[in-house]
């Protein structure tokens, strides 16, 4: 499962913030704070710690859109999902399916009806994107 989502992210080194509509101004120094949150999540030990701790990636990514766009207003999923996508890419977190299915397996489901269970859900949709997509899909 990790080897075929790591080799799976070796092979979409072609994929740029151009391919996914990601706003122009976003420059590589600003995922870096997102990439390093996602692979700090193999790290926590607790299911707790993991949301934590991708809560607070999410939060990285909502403000580097907003400063890239220059809104003030809360980027949607349409903004978010994209630069999520993007951020798994750049970090490719090794374990990150066991760490997302532990979350989910072991997080009470009460304690994913807010933030945390949106943040989740947003990062399993970006990992399903890079399991399928094509290169030759518009």
């Amino acid at each position: 499962m990790h080897r075929q989502l790591l080799a799976r992210l070796q092979t979409l080194s072609f994929l740029t913030p151009v391919h996914l509509d990601l706003p122009p101004a976003l420059t590589e120094a600003d995922f870096e704070a997102p990439v390093q949150l996602l692979r700090a999540v193999e790290a926590k030990r607790s299911p707790r710690d993991k949301v934590d701790c991708i809560v607070e990636m999410n939060r990285a990514v909502q403000e580097m859109i907003q400063r890239a766009k220059g809104e003030e207003a809360q980027p949607s999923a349409d903004d978010i999902l994209p630069v999520l996508i993007y951020v798994v890419k750049l970090a490719a977190p090794p374990q990150l399916q066991s760490q997302l299915q532990f979350i989910q397996e072991f997080r009470h489901p009460d304690k994913l009806l807010s933030e945390a269970g949106y943040v989740l859900t947003c990062l399993l949709s970006a990992v399903h994107f890079l399991q399928t997509v094509r290169a030759d899909q518009p």
